[in-house]
């Protein structure tokens, strides 16, 4: 709370300077979606169920090489050095 508000109400602000931005622009939109709106959370819960129902989602573990500029783990411990250098030179 370094702003002295808490993450809800700074996000709110913000949230709503963008959209006095945007009708000071003429932007015109159906609706501004917020990630807090109910029908927003409904949609998003819909399809991470359907991801854990048919299995892309699922807990586990996995240890390997990771190449923290690619965001990745390694397939093969060879392309290591290759990878990391072309990620940190980006």
């Amino acid at each position: 709370m370094a702003a002295g508000v808490t993450p809800k109400e700074f996000v709110d602000g913000a949230a709503a300077e963008i959209k006095r931005i945007w009708d000071l622009m003429n932007t015109s939109y159906d609706k501004f979606i917020r990630t807090t709106d109910q029908d927003h959370e409904a949609q998003v819960q819909k399809i991470f169920k359907k991801l854990y129902d048919q299995g892309d989602i699922y807990k586990g573990y996995y240890e390997g090489l990771y190449c923290t500029p690619c965001e990745s783990f390694l397939q093969n411990p060879s392309w290591r050095t290759a990878s990391a250098l072309t990620a940190a030179a980006r």
